[in-house]
């Protein structure tokens, strides 16, 4: 999970330089996927998309105008690498939220840091 450390350094790299700031929301899951006619399908996509355009992760950024990233993760996910405190990551920083969309439910955890 040292990913999403990686692109949020690099984002407030480029912020301090930089008017208006890029600001991003990140959505990671992991799952089987296939090619498709128009790109990958499966359920791996389809949870990636539904977290990332929910509002949860544009409620973490309208929250805090200096926060440059926004992330969610998968329950799974969340369950696989972060409860296990993989690559140092703090179970304690990320909150669960229930993600509904096209009449369904993500069960999902945001990155809140230690707020």
């Amino acid at each position: 999970m040292s990913y999403p450390r990686a692109p949020a350094a690099a984002i407030a790299a480029v912020n301090r330089e930089r008017t208006p700031p890029i600001r991003l929301r990140v959505s990671m899951h992991h799952g089987p996927l296939s090619d498709g006619l128009f790109g990958a399908v499966g359920r791996a996509p389809i949870v990636v998309a539904r977290l990332l355009d929910s509002e949860e992760p544009r409620d973490e950024l309208r929250a805090d105008p200096g926060r440059d990233m926004a992330l969610i993760v998968s329950s799974s996910l969340y369950q696989d690498l972060v409860e296990t405190e993989f690559e140092g990551l703090d179970p304690k920083e990320f909150h669960p939220v229930d993600i509904t969309a096209k009449g369904a439910v993500f069960p999902a955890y945001i990155h809140r840091g230690s707020r």
